[in-house]
């Protein structure tokens, strides 16, 4: 059951998209897919869940370029002039405008875990509607191997709905052919990246529609604390049973 974390006002998205990620093992994709929430939880930063439960009103700390700075918030105290500062660890920073749902844990941004199972169990209600919705590791769940499985279906006819539900669909594989025909069909962006052990940064190609694909790089440390690394996604009981079949 997705818990009532995101009982916020709807906001009509002025575009949605489906984005593909694909990059080998290790390589970065999960830092990149978490990097899309936790970049808009705080460009549009509205107040933070302190580690002892008291929530203050705060707003983006910007840098010189006016872009909101990862891990920093101008925080508003009653009766104290606002100021800038790290937010303190064991915080959850809240965004009201940003719905935010993952098939993996993510930490330090309000947010809602929600298996592939929650996705189908509320796909003909209103709760997935203007945000993001994460799924790492979608081979699981959604292959070309297991297209025509009921589970895979649905997702698909999710994402088509991705626009009237104002929703940014980020969806992770490790190897392009993985990927269900329709989904890479689909997909409006696709991206791939591929991490450096030495600096420590992502790299990553994108591309969109008919524009040149564009490079990118950033430092991949920032988005760590957001997620677990080393997560473990199950496999479902039923593919299990189907392969023990299989097997004697």
């Amino acid at each position: 059951m997705i818990p009532d974390l995101l009982e916020v006002p709807q906001q009509p998205f002025t575009s949605a998209q489906i984005s593909l990620i694909i990059a080998d093992q290790g390589n970065g994709k999960s830092t990149v897919a978490t990097a899309r929430a936790v970049d808009d939880t705080f460009a549009k930063l509205t107040s933070i869940i302190l580690p002892n439960g008291y929530e203050v009103e705060a707003s983006p700390a910007l840098n010189e370029r006016g872009k909101s700075i990862v891990g920093y918030a101008t925080i508003y105290f009653p009766h104290k002039e606002p100021f800038v500062a790290p937010v303190p660890e064991g915080s959850c920073c809240i965004a009201e405008k940003v719905r935010v749902f993952s098939n993996y844990t993510l930490y330090g941004i309000r947010h809602a875990k929600c298996s592939l199972a929650d996705i189908l169990e509320h796909l003909n209600d209103d709760l997935l509607l203007d945000g993001w919705v994460l799924i790492d590791e979608a081979y699981i769940g959604a292959d070309a191997r297991n297209s025509m499985n009921l589970l895979n279906q649905i997702i698909t006819q999710f994402g088509f709905q991705i626009r009237k539900r104002r929703l940014h669909l980020v969806v992770c594989y490790p190897l392009n052919k993985m990927a269900d025909l329709r989904f890479r069909l689909a997909r409006t962006e696709y991206i791939t990246c591929t991490y450096n052990e030495k600096t420590h940064e992502i790299t990553c190609e994108i591309k969109k529609g008919k524009d040149r694909k564009k490079t990118i790089t950033f430092f991949a440390p920032t988005y760590w604390p957001y997620f677990n690394t080393e997560e473990r996604f199950a496999i479902p009981e039923s593919r299990i049973a189907k392969g023990l079949q299989q097997a004697y």
